[in-house]
């Protein structure tokens, strides 16, 4: 999805005339994706290929468990499979990749305290500095827990979100972007149309979650990056 989001970037600057005033914003934002990219792929060159969904150590889990995280299994569904099974959603936007992508198997770990859900300063930030402030926010959990085995993204697929709030919601009662939460959207990178992502939150008490999308290249401020903890 970065490289997709470099791919549109480059695209809309191509497009800029010289003396344009967004110029300097667009490069500004390729830029910090091209060092995301570079440091991933660095990242990927010394991992050894695996067919299995990622999870954490038994260590790992005991170890954010005991910082407050409350740890999901993904189960594979899509937000059609969620509405089929007769979930209400607010809005969900009318795009076939959004509602029919599967969420991804593997675990994922949530702060679900409003100081912590959100990584702090990513409200009213694109995605591309969204991004550096997960990587960033990553170093830091990892020098807090002492362990090396978790890493923070932005989730790839809009029902990767929407399955971990229902899956919250049995659990404990509480709404991941509910009213605790200021009712605010997390960042997803999935595109919807042209360079506009999606985004999940919204989640009213009668009504459901919402799926709405937003500018990639430019930031909103009820648009933030959950801390999405996942094994590295």
């Amino acid at each position: 999805m970065a490289i997709e989001l470099a791919r549109y970037l480059s695209d809309q600057l191509a497009r800029l005339p010289k003396d344009h005033p967004d110029r300097k914003l667009f490069e500004t934002d390729l830029a910090r994706v091209a060092k995301y990219n570079e440091r991933k792929n660095r990242s990927r060159s010394t991992e050894t290929p695996s067919t299995e969904a990622p999870v954490f150590t038994e260590r790992t889990r005991e170890t954010l468990e005991a910082a407050g995280a409350l740890i999901y299994d993904k189960k594979g569904e899509s937000i059609e499979d969620q509405l089929q099974a007769g979930r209400n959603f607010w809005h969900v936007v009318d795009v076939d990749r959004v509602r029919k992508t599967p969420s991804t198997f593997g675990q994922v770990a949530i702060f679900p305290t409003r100081h912590e859900f959100f990584l702090q300063g990513s409200f009213n930030r694109s995605l591309p500095k969204q991004l550096m402030l997960a990587e960033a926010d990553a170093v830091d959990l990892r020098e807090r827990l002492g362990d090396e085995r978790v890493d923070i993204v932005i989730p790839k697929v809009a029902a990767d979100i929407t399955d971990v709030t229902f899956q919250h919601l049995d659990a404990t009662g509480q709404r991941l972007f509910g009213n605790e939460f200021d009712l605010l959207y997390g960042r997803t990178q999935m595109p919807t149309t042209g360079s506009v992502v999606a985004s999940v939150g919204y989640f009213g008490a009668d009504d459901g979650p919402s799926v709405h999308d937003w500018f990639a290249g430019s930031g909103s401020p009820r648009v933030g990056a959950v801390r999405w903890v996942v094994p590295k």
